[in-house]
């Protein structure tokens, strides 16, 4: 089609609310599914700054043999002049071409796997139930909810009203959510993204603008007291390790970082990580070289943890991580 121009881009999202539709500069993300992993993965979208960093931070997680599993995702961002669609898990995408042919982009039924296509001559693609349009809504920015979408690019990109101008009392999806609004529609909306920070889905967190950038709240999960009684706070999910600063996933703000002071070769850079999930908090041994422990009270011995495998943590409980030890308490409810 010559040049991707997503400014003229036309979104229409489908009546009903089968998941979550999002807009961004240049992209577009779609999470069928309501859960809190369909939401945490389009908050963890909303924080990208452009395409390539959006799809850098898909790309590097999908690639990442240790990450847990995201949730079903079609993704769609401009790359210079041409599209590029990135689809994970059981989501089938539809790619209209300027000739008039369909061809189909599958995910595959296997949880982890994933598939990206440079499209350069695509005029439309859609997803889900993409059959009930309504010809006035036009998506620009923010998130809805909806129960798929159709994406027309180039001379498919009709005018058409934003969404955020149609009437509630039309069959028009939801309003679209800001970053500014979602933490009063987290409230008083029942169809309010309440989204984990965490990919995978397990805590629930509020998401804001700060200075204008997009910033993920995480919520207080207890806190570690350790064997120098020194104390951290744990105000998310943690990664705990000698070096966790410069990880991704404490970049990104997904995990709080959590550094206790007097370190020894025994603990690992990164060596495990602390998450609600559930409604408990658990441990997860990050392959880590001298293993995390769990102090077993009534066999009186430490048990090591497998990597990889969640182990739930109550309040009291004592952990190692190599030599080091820390008891974990709870929040008081």
């Amino acid at each position: 089609m010559g040049k991707t121009d997503f400014s003229r881009a036309r979104l229409v999202p489908a009546l009903g609310a089968g998941g979550w539709l999002c807009r961004l500069p240049k992209a577009v993300v779609w999470a069928p599914g309501t859960n809190q992993g369909s939401a945490a993965f389009v908050a963890a979208c909303l924080a990208a700054t452009d395409p390539t960093d959006l799809l850098g931070r898909v790309g590097s997680r999908l690639a990442d043999p240790r990450a847990e599993p995201w949730p079903p995702f079609a993704i769609a961002a401009q790359r210079g002049d041409d599209l590029v669609a990135v689809v994970h898990g059981p989501v089938e995408v539809v790619v209209e071409s300027a000739a008039g042919q369909e061809s189909r982009l599958y995910g595959g039924d296997d949880v982890g796997s994933w598939l990206n296509r440079l499209l350069h001559d695509a005029v439309g693609l859609r997803s889900g139930e993409a059959g009930e349009e309504d010809p006035l809504t036009d998506l620009r920015e923010g998130v809805v909810r909806a129960s798929g979408f159709v994406l027309a690019l180039g001379e498919r990109a009709t005018t058409a009203r934003p969404v955020s101008q149609v009437s509630r009392q039309s069959p028009a999806p939801s309003a679209p959510l800001g970053l500014e609004q979602l933490e009063a529609q987290q409230v008083e909306s029942p169809t309010s993204l309440e989204a984990p920070a965490s990919l995978s889905g397990e805590e629930p967190t509020l998401i804001e603008r700060a200075g204008g950038a997009a910033t993920v709240v995480l919520t207080a999960i207890g806190k570690l007291t350790w064997d120098n009684g020194e104390v951290h706070e744990l105000t998310g999910s943690a990664l705990v390790g000698r070096d966790v600063m410069t990880d991704e996933a404490v970049v990104s703000g997904e995990l709080v970082g959590v550094v206790p002071s007097g370190q020894n070769d025994s603990m690992s850079r990164v060596h495990a990580e602390l998450r609600l999930r559930a409604g408990e908090v658990v441990v997860i041994d990050r392959g880590s070289t001298n293993g995390t422990f769990v102090w077993d009270e009534a066999a009186k011995a430490w048990q090591r943890l497998v990597p990889g495998e969640p182990h739930a943590v109550p309040s009291g409980t004592v952990l190692a991580f190599g030599e080091r030890t820390a008891t974990f308490e709870a929040l008081s409810v």
